[in-house]
């Protein structure tokens, strides 16, 4: 049965919640007629990623009003919140698919409890917290949802702190997309113009080693522990660099913190990049500091590139990170941990290549998008 379905996203951030819709959209577009709305950057009007969607002939909708609202918070959520209505009355779509909490309370908001749309919610991570007052608020918003599609289990309880009723959480794990069919040559393609866009963007030595990373620049992220963990590096080699992508209120003082270590010259910012992904295949090493994402969608297309992980272990990476199977597993804040597996990647690189070949099988054989699209279809179902 063919289906009108409206995709909202707040970025098209490859490397954000737009990751998994990407993959999702992809394989949806083959039977149903699709739209998106992006209800929060709009620097990604020009950009590939959108290119990508239009290409699948997905129109794409930005409905934030850039600049202009930039210092009036509120008045630019109602502004986005009416654009979407509007959007909604225009395409008559029988489900309104989001991704990430920020787009599902502006869908909620503006769906009517009686509409004959279905809404979903997609949950790639915790749930941010917030005061007593607007968790009340929340509440209603969320219980507006007719199904959560969960990314791992332990995100269930997150949604049950709002009274959400069992039954409207479905755990769908997430999925790699494999855009070159898992070809050897194009792999190693890949890789090579990765590791040129990552010198570019960063102006690195092409001998450089580079430990990547993407997270949200917040102390939940632990980006502090790689930034100590390059330190300890750099009292042994002065070759390693530890890039990372991602934006935040942190920071400033994250700058701060790595310019009291000896490892300032060698730990990059680089905000979110217009080419990310593509960078992934550049890295000698992919580290994740915190389990506030179950499953990552960063981790697993590090792993799809071939790219060795070093990740903190919990039931949110346990699927993926089978340690000295497809990556190294260690304890969260074990800054020494993370300098310790690195030095035996750069010092057996013939080892580092074969943890990376086992976990790019391992991802696209445990986490492939098939699956993954015809479980969301089977909820549009019912």
């Amino acid at each position: 049965m063919t289906r009108r379905i409206l995709l909202v996203v707040d970025s098209l951030y490859p490397l954000g919640d737009a990751y998994q819709m990407k993959v999702l959209a992809e394989g949806l577009a083959r039977q149903h007629k699709l739209a998106l709305c992006v209800t929060g950057s709009v620097d990604d009007e020009g950009s590939s990623e959108s290119a990508f969607y239009r290409s699948l002939d997905i129109p794409v909708h930005f409905l934030s009003s850039g600049e202009k609202l930039k210092h009036r918070i509120g008045a630019a959520k109602i502004q986005t919140a009416l654009r979407l209505r509007k959007r909604i009355a225009a395409f008559q779509p029988d489900i309104v698919h989001t991704f990430g909490q920020s787009a599902t309370h502006i869908a909620a908001a503006v769906l009517l409890r009686d509409s004959k749309t279905k809404l979903c919610s997609s949950v790639f991570s915790k749930w941010k917290p917030h005061t007593t007052p607007t968790k009340r608020f929340e509440r209603c918003l969320l219980n507006r949802v007719d199904r959560f599609v969960l990314a791992d289990e332990c995100l269930r309880s997150e949604l049950q702190n709002f009274d959400i009723a069992n039954e409207k959480l479905s755990v769908i794990t997430n999925a790699v997309r494999v855009g070159n069919d898992g070809d050897p040559k194009l792999d190693k393609n890949q890789q090579q113009r990765g590791r040129e866009l990552l010198m570019r963007e960063t102006g690195l030595d092409a001998t450089a080693f580079v430990a990547m990373t993407s997270a949200d620049l917040l102390p939940v992220t632990r980006l502090k522990d790689l930034i100590w963990a390059t330190d300890l590096l750099s009292c042994v080699r002065d070759d390693v660099h530890l890039v990372i992508f991602g934006k935040g209120s942190q920071h400033q003082n994250l700058l701060k913190f790595a310019a009291c270590t000896e490892a300032a010259d060698h730990i990059h910012f680089v905000g979110l990049p217009a080419q990310p992904l593509e960078m992934f295949g550049g890295a000698d090493v992919y580290w994740n500091s915190h389990l506030q994402t179950p499953t990552p969608s960063s981790v697993l297309a590090a792993m799809n590139f071939g790219v060795p992980v070093i990740s903190v272990y919990g039931p949110e990476t346990s699927p993926l990170v089978l340690h000295q199977e497809t990556g190294f597993a260690v304890n969260v804040g074990a800054r020494d941990e993370f300098a310790r597996w690195t030095k035996f990647l750069i010092e057996k690189p013939e080892s580092a290549q074969q943890l990376g070949d086992q976990g790019r099988r391992h991802c696209r054989h445990q986490f492939r998008a098939n699956p993954m699209v015809r479980m969301v279809e089977r909820i549009y179902a019912t």
